[in-house]
């Protein structure tokens, strides 16, 4: 299956500011398959309505999802 890796982060409200960071979370590549909870590489849990996409880099990533980064 194919997959790909998004950047998200908790929005703004859910949690402070501090533990806003940008997390990686691996998706399936199909849209109808994107689970409601998601789980980033570092094993930070989202619930539905919790995160938002970063379309760039910005903001302060965790330090976790960059150590265990999925590379090819």
């Amino acid at each position: 299956m194919n997959r790909v890796t998004v950047m998200v982060r908790y929005r703004r409200g859910v949690v402070g500011e501090s533990r806003r960071t940008v997390h990686l979370v691996v998706l399936p590549a199909s849209l109808a398959d994107v689970p409601d909870n998601l789980g980033a590489v570092c094993g930070a849990r989202f619930g539905p309505g919790d995160a938002e996409t970063v379309n760039s880099p910005q903001g302060m990533p965790c330090v976790q999802c960059l150590a265990m980064a999925p590379v090819r």
